[in-house]
């Protein structure tokens, strides 16, 4: 609609209807899945999928999820639970396959016990975002930071066929624990970290990846950024 009050609307556009039927049984606890398709930092493509395992689940995770299955446009794909990599600060299930993923619907099943539960997303577009330059990180690889207050910059990439976002994120080495993540901005160049965020000794890794939309549940494709490893001095200023 042109106007968001009925007095003031003038014009408007229907979309098509869409049928669905409501399962007989629902769903036991809540998730959240989504597919997407990556082109990683030496150009080669991947279908990742974030499985995510909702507060309304109250057993323990990882090892009280019996079973994840995902079916995509051409049927059941060759995964099994323990193909995932689990992240207890995220509490998602995540597995990453060679190639771009066919466009269509996929649909994940998760059980515990006698409980289940499911979700689905859609892959519509492909895309091929292009890859941040590493050339223009900043700081850059192997460099000892002395602040507190840490400023992480990049190079704009160029794309002109969908707006492009940004996000800073940072890891340890062994990829057991998330450091700090940015929210997903458009025009996102830098990003000064909070103190307290990257400790003093301590080793981490940084990338920053762009994405064809700012929301979790909207984009479909990612350019991942080459990982820069960096260091915290023992001391910071």
């Amino acid at each position: 609609m042109d106007s968001a009050e009925w007095a003031e609307m003038q014009n408007r556009t229907d979309g098509p209807w869409l049928r669905f039927t409501m399962a007989e049984d629902f769903d036991d606890f809540r998730v959240l899945a989504k597919i997407y398709n990556v082109r990683e930092s030496d150009s080669r493509f991947r279908t990742h999928f974030d499985i995510v395992i909702g507060d309304s689940f109250k057993g323990k995770l990882p090892n009280e999820i019996d079973s994840i299955s995902i079916t995509g446009p051409r049927g059941i794909l060759p995964v099994k639970k323990d193909d995932f990599i689990y992240f207890p600060q995220l509490r998602v299930f995540w597995i990453a396959m060679p190639g771009s993923p066919e466009t269509g619907t996929y649909t994940f099943t998760i059980t515990s016990g006698s409980m289940k539960a499911s979700a689905t997303d859609t892959q519509s577009v492909l895309r091929s975002l292009p890859i941040p330059d590493a050339n223009f990180f900043s700081p850059a690889n192997g460099q000892t930071l002395t602040s507190k207050t840490t400023k992480f910059s990049w190079g704009a990439v160029e794309y002109s066929k969908a707006p492009v976002y940004y996000r800073l994120e940072i890891w340890n080495p062994g990829w057991t624990e998330r450091a700090f993540v940015s929210k997903i901005a458009k025009n996102m160049l830098s990003y000064t970290v909070p103190p307290g965020r990257l400790q003093p000794g301590k080793n981490y890794i940084w990338r920053v990846v762009v994405f064809d939309s700012a929301g979790w549940d909207n984009y479909q494709n990612r350019g991942s950024g080459k990982w820069q490893a960096i260091k915290m001095a023992k001391e910071l200023e």
